[in-house]
């Protein structure tokens, strides 16, 4: 059954049922006593209940009242902590913002501006999305962000601008180039050189095209990069690459030399395989949005079919920790399992195992998903030594365990044993002894 009591009314009985008083009350409200009166009685016929017994000398509380009481002043302070909450966002001391901002600003310019603000406004909470030029303009449109910080956005879009900053070109070349000596040069310079450009929808590369046309230079881009951040992953993993190189000079290096070549087949196979595996199915997995599942299933992100050219820098990063984790199993494996089964095995733990773990650690990545529980929780691991290290330990360990020990390998003190040796400790140096004692 609902009751509709007003606020008016719940405040008049609170009142009275702390005075025990329809005068005292009345005064305290600022009321007249037959107003406040009516306004207890229509309470008393909402409810179908007494909430005072009153007579001309005294005023007492009923069941019903006392009841009533303790659910009045919860409500009554409910609703006079939202209105001090309302208050501290109308004059801007609490709330949200979401403020947008292109990567190179995202990080010179707003984490500084952020704490400033917060020192004067601790209540006020901020979220920052990190986009392009044509992705921030959209989102600041869309209403998804409430401001950004970007370049003039065209006349078209329905937006407002305010000039802050300038920000100057720079060239950026090797040291031992000669221009690097000089203290400025001209556009004309890159048609004779590889020039690296960044993508045509981010802020920098509209405004380069428009130089080059007004100077009338003819400068192909050699490479369009996604953004400085994409850039710096690409270059990141290139570094996780070349520490695939040195896990095969390892591994190579610290097997018998007949087996050295075959070491060396299963680490770039092993990378090869997991690294198609991961991209087909193992990104969608670790990275993708979960919605209601304890996984990643966004279909774009299946066979990276529909990602932007951030999240392909991201997918290039991520799949050498990938790759790496597959390794560690090769390492603890070499010489003992066959090439198709060991194949199996990487794609397997590409596929599916570290997928999955990756995304309870670091789902939260790209998207904000309830169901990566471990980073939810606090968990944190940048480098990787739970999340690749572990996990490639962990399927090493499985993998040691199907296996078995290596019999006949080491001795009791655990020196290695050379064939030969194992060969006449074993069923032929028996056979040996028993036919000479049957001579």
């Amino acid at each position: 059954m609902r009751i509709d009591l007003s606020l008016q009314q719940l405040e008049a009985f609170v009142e009275v049922a702390k005075a025990l008083s329809f005068r005292a009350a009345a005064a305290r409200l600022g009321v007249s006593q037959p107003a406040l009166s009516r306004s207890i009685r229509q309470a008393e016929q909402t409810l179908g209940a007494r909430l005072f017994d009153r007579d001309t000398r005294r005023v007492a509380i009923t069941a019903a009242g006392s009841e009533l009481l303790p659910i009045a002043e919860r409500i009554l302070r409910d609703f006079d902590g939202a209105l001090s909450e309302l208050g501290e966002f109308i004059q801007g001391h609490s709330g949200r913002v979401t403020v947008a901002a292109l990567p190179s600003t995202g990080v010179a310019l707003v984490p500084r501006a952020i704490a400033a603000f917060r020192r004067q406004h601790p209540q006020v909470e901020f979220s920052l999305l990190e986009a392009p030029a044509s992705a921030l303009l959209a989102a600041i449109e869309d209403g998804r962000a409430d401001f950004g910080l970007s370049v003039r956005p065209a006349p078209h879009q329905r937006l407002h601008y305010r000039h802050l900053h300038d920000d100057p070109f720079v060239l950026l070349c090797r040291r031992d180039d000669p221009l690097a000596a000089r203290a400025s040069v001209p556009w004309s310079v890159f048609t004779s050189r590889p020039f690296i450009a960044s993508q045509p929808t981010s802020s920098i590369r509209p405004i380069t095209d428009a130089v080059f046309l007004q100077k009338r230079l003819t400068v192909p881009a050699a490479l369009d990069y996604p953004s400085v951040a994409a850039c710096g992953a690409l270059v990141a993993a290139g570094l996780v690459l070349l520490m695939q190189a040195g896990f095969l000079l390892v591994e190579a290096g610290m097997v018998r030399s007949k087996n050295s070549i075959n070491v060396a087949q299963k680490n770039m196979l092993d990378m090869a395989f997991s690294a198609v595996a991961f991209a087909l199915v193992g990104f969608m997995i670790a990275f993708g949005k979960s919605g209601d599942a304890p996984i990643g299933v966004s279909q774009g992100f299946l066979f990276l079919s529909d990602i932007s050219p951030w999240q392909m820098g991201f997918f290039v990063f991520q799949v050498m920790f990938c790759a790496t984790a597959a390794t560690i199993v090769s390492g603890a494996v070499a010489e003992r399992m066959r090439l198709t089964a060991y194949l199996i095995a990487s794609v397997f733990l590409a596929l599916l195992i570290y997928p999955v773990f990756v995304h309870w650690a670091w789902g939260n990545a790209l998207f904000d998903n309830d169901s990566a529980f471990l980073a939810k929780a606090g968990f944190v691991d940048f480098a990787g030594s739970t999340v690749v290290h572990s996990t490639g330990a962990w399927v090493a360990l499985a993998a040691c365990l199907v296996l078995g020990p290596r019999l006949g390998r080491f001795d009791a003190a655990g020196n290695g044993i050379r064939r030969a040796e194992a060969l006449l400790r074993g069923p032929l140096a028996s056979a040996n002894c028993v036919s000479q004692q049957t001579a």
